[in-house]
């Protein structure tokens, strides 16, 4: 379904609402959350340093020299100065890693969905208009105050979105690792 067919989908149901494009692409974020689908790149990290990619939804795994890195889970991380790296710790856009090094590393994360605009757009995820519907209909009674809408369009969007995940989920089974940050 293209997005002016899914816009057209919710409003049958809820009438016209400002918020349902913003709802539909938050449905679909929301599902991406849901599952393994992961993108790997090369990242040029300077003095201990990246910025994460605008496309990065949540980060996996951070390696260098086929190493996984450890999240750093304190708030501030120490100073070890120079050599090779054993964690990261995400400060804003950037990623932040300890001991401080130049050089390559390999970032796994959870891709966004392409957020949907023009009215030919379509889900970047494969199936999901069904869940991605019930969700903006349910945001879209729980703004209209019609409580008795809402709490079963609430069910429904739980529903479909464990019908997508059970349609999609095999795809996205993540292998064995055969070595370290080896996903797909």
């Amino acid at each position: 379904m293209t997005f002016a067919e899914l816009k057209t989908a919710v409003e049958a149901v809820t009438g016209t609402n400002t918020n349902t494009s913003t709802r539909l692409n938050k449905g679909q974020l929301e599902l991406a959350r849901k599952i393994n689908r992961t993108k790997s790149t090369s990242v040029t990290v300077t003095n201990g340093v990246f910025t994460i990619p605008s496309d990065c939804l949540q980060i996996q795994a951070i390696g260098w020299d086929n190493r996984e890195l450890d999240l750093y889970d304190e708030d501030i991380l120490p100073d070890y100065g120079t050599g090779t790296p054993l964690f990261w710790k995400q400060d804003g856009d950037d990623i932040k890693l300890v001991p401080s090094a130049t050089g390559q590393a390999e970032l796994v994360y959870k891709p966004r969905p392409a957020v949907m605009t023009n009215d030919t757009d379509t889900p970047e995820l494969s199936d999901c208009e069904e869940a991605i519907i019930a969700y903006a209909i349910w945001k879209n009674y729980v703004e209209g105050e019609d409580e008795e809408e809402a709490v079963y369009w609430e069910t429904e969007w739980y529903k479909r979105q464990q019908e997508w995940l059970e349609l999609v989920s095999p795809k996205y089974k993540r292998k064995r690792r055969i070595k370290a940050l080896s996903y797909i």
